[in-house]
């Protein structure tokens, strides 16, 4: 609810600052694996982190080849796409570059909250890129879409899924290690735009008019809100089923 200009200015009707300079532009702002740092970079190719305050905790200039978006970052590494479309991983403490890979048709990466992997996709992606922090390996999974395109996708928590959002209005959640597909949900007539994980069994999902919608992969949780609108109990055969617990 409140604004607070951490770096630069605002600038006037003439698009510089009131002292006459550039406004530094920031390219790619994005909070760190375990989502307690925010992470800038500017034209120049310095790299700021805050915490919890409006002055930067960290300041480190990047050892990047042209001009760099930034992607993701943990406690350790700095992810970047630069203008060639490679991605460039650079040490979070000094700078250096540590390792170039190519993802052709990848935009966005993310890792899991430990940072020991990562996922990369892109817009309209026939496929996913699996990435493992310290060599910086890369596999693909080709994940079962059906007759949809990928375009949302987020990683869970605990790294070992990941779900798919798709044109064809489904979000699918796949097993990271062997791309077994674990769960389909529809999600209505919206493309799934954006996919989030907000813990282990749940996951929120926006379209593009705006609307989002959360979703529960615990089916005693959906179990739960079905025994408040049937007037009955489960059958024995329908608990065993859907794998319930209806003990008692």
């Amino acid at each position: 609810g409140e604004t607070t200009i951490v770096d630069g200015c605002w600038p006037d009707e003439t698009g510089m600052c009131p002292d006459g300079s550039m406004p530094e532009e920031p390219m790619g702002v994005v909070t760190s694996a375990d989502g307690t740092e925010a992470g800038a970079l500017d034209l120049e190719g310095r790299f700021r982190v805050w915490r919890d305050g409006v002055e930067p905790v960290e300041d480190v200039a990047l050892d990047i080849d042209g001009i760099g978006l930034l992607v993701a970052f943990t406690e350790d590494v700095v992810v970047v796409r630069n203008e060639q479309q490679t991605f460039q991983v650079l040490d979070r403490g000094t700078g250096a570059r540590l390792s170039d890979f190519e993802l052709a048709g990848h935009q966005w990466l993310q890792f899991d909250r430990t940072g020991s992997v990562a996922v990369a996709g892109g817009r309209a992606a026939e496929s996913l890129s699996i990435v493992s922090a310290g060599d910086w390996s890369v596999s693909v999974l080709n994940p079962d879409l059906g007759e949809g395109l990928a375009q949302g996708f987020a990683l869970s928590p605990a790294g070992d899924r990941v779900a798919v959002g798709a044109t064809d209005g489904y979000v699918r959640v796949f097993e990271l290690a062997t791309g077994r597909l674990q769960d389909v949900v529809p999600i209505g007539s919206f493309s799934a735009l954006a996919v989030h994980w907000l813990d282990e069994s749940h996951y929120v999902v926006g379209g593009g008019g705006g609307e989002w919608v959360v979703f529960t992969l615990d089916v005693n949780e959906l179990a739960s809100q079905a025994r408040a609108r049937v007037k009955r109990d489960f059958t024995p055969n329908e608990c065993s089923i859907y794998r319930l617990d209806c003990e008692g």
